[in-house]
């Protein structure tokens, strides 16, 4: 009798083990797969063959640095472009494209991207938009190794050729008139005609070539001579009300400059004689309380906000490794490896021009940079491969 209970109790306890392993497999250990991996495959009674299937972990949400990180800054426009442009309501951008020389747009966020036309020019080097709607471009192309010009509406195929020999030229910024020197056998001549290049009038004759034009107000146009660091360059103005020309700056190397929008003040830079030793001011637009601002860059690397208040700049990190500026940059022997800063001129009758960083984690060439009309957005093209960035402030 004892030896027949001690069975049935050993029996019991085996069975309470074999039970308790079976229900640990289970729901501990994979399931129907852990019960077969336990018993060798073997068909066992009252299981469920069913695949369970581990939850994903939930992604972790971004944190407010990571969103503002990826957002700050953006590629518009993956392929080479020219003369990028915000259109004049402030909602997109218009451009050329470098291949074709097509005229297209873009949205401010880089979608929504269409050909405003299929006119195809190749060789296509500027656009020199009309100010300030943007209904026109003075276009700039190389054929036969020869630069010239025309004038093309971007809302019609109908396009308007300047003379052979226009050597530059510029709009009024009010956009109903065009200035442009013309090559007349010894003589460069600035001429200024209406906005569809009819009734021509030479105001002023020099035998300097290779001037740049600076349209700056009504009756007011800065004439800047091209910049060299090896040959000293000058600067001066033509005021349309009293026919007089006044110079500003002479004899100085490596001569740029970028006049602010209400042509109250101007960024000019310049070299010592070997053309090194770059030096960026800020001064009235004729020149005079120039004050040096503590960054070396080029004026075209610059864009000042509306109200003068500020100008945005590209600063080279490894602006040392050049021998003549701005020559080696307008040649293409390097590339600048830029951050961006924020020059604060609004205090600048006391004295006081501050100056603070924007971005510095990415490295680029920036040339062309503009703001859309709320300031947020500094747009610019990277000279590496002319595309176009957006960059959040």
């Amino acid at each position: 009798m004892e030896r027949k209970k001690l069975i049935k109790i050993t029996s019991a306890i085996t069975g309470l083990l074999v039970l308790g392993g079976l229900a640990y497999y289970y729901f501990y250990g994979g399931g129907d797969k852990a019960i077969n991996d336990l018993f060798g495959g073997l068909p066992i009674p009252g299981t469920r063959r069913i695949t369970i299937t581990p939850p994903t972990p939930p992604k972790l949400p971004k944190t407010r640095e990571g969103l503002e990180r990826e957002q700050k800054l953006i590629q518009i426009v993956s392929k080479p472009i020219i003369s990028p442009a915000l259109s004049q309501d402030g909602t997109k951008i218009l451009y050329y494209a470098k291949a074709g020389g097509n005229l297209e747009a873009v949205g401010l966020d880089g979608k929504n991207e269409e050909k405003l036309s299929t006119i195809t020019i190749l060789g296509l080097l500027e656009a020199l938009w009309q100010n300030p709607d943007k209904e026109a471009a003075i276009l700039t192309y190389i054929e036969s190794g020869t630069a010239k010009r025309f004038i093309s509406s971007t809302a019609t195929s109908g396009v308007i050729f300047l003379p052979a020999s226009v050597t530059t030229a510029g709009w009024s910024p009010d956009g109903k008139e065009i200035a442009y020197f013309i090559n007349q056998k010894e003589s460069f001549n600035l001429t200024i005609t209406d906005d569809k290049a009819q009734k021509p009038a030479v105001v002023y004759a020099t035998p300097i070539p290779d001037f740049n034009i600076f349209w700056t107000s009504k009756d007011k146009i800065l004439l800047a001579s091209r910049p060299s660091g090896a040959a000293p360059g000058i600067l001066f103005y033509y005021d349309r009300t009293k026919k007089t020309f006044n110079k500003i700056f002479t004899e100085s190397y490596g001569l740029t400059i970028l006049p602010s929008p209400d042509a109250q003040n101007m960024l000019f830079a310049g070299t010592n004689s070997s053309g090194k030793n770059l030096k960026l001011y800020f001064s009235k637009i004729d020149g005079s309380d120039s004050q040096e601002i503590e960054t070396q860059t080029l004026p075209e690397k610059c864009v000042f906000k509306k109200d003068g208040s500020s100008i945005f700049c590209a600063v080279p990190k490894n602006i040392t490794l050049f021998g003549i500026l701005p020559d080696d940059w307008y040649m293409g022997t390097g590339f600048f490896q830029d951050r961006f800063v924020q020059i604060d001129t609004a205090n600048s009758q006391s004295g006081n021009i501050s100056i603070k960083e924007v971005y510095t984690e990415k490295n680029f060439d920036a040339f062309n940079l503009f703001l859309s009309q709320d300031n947020q957005f500094l747009f610019f093209q990277d000279k590496n491969d002319e595309t176009l960035w957006r960059l959040k402030l």
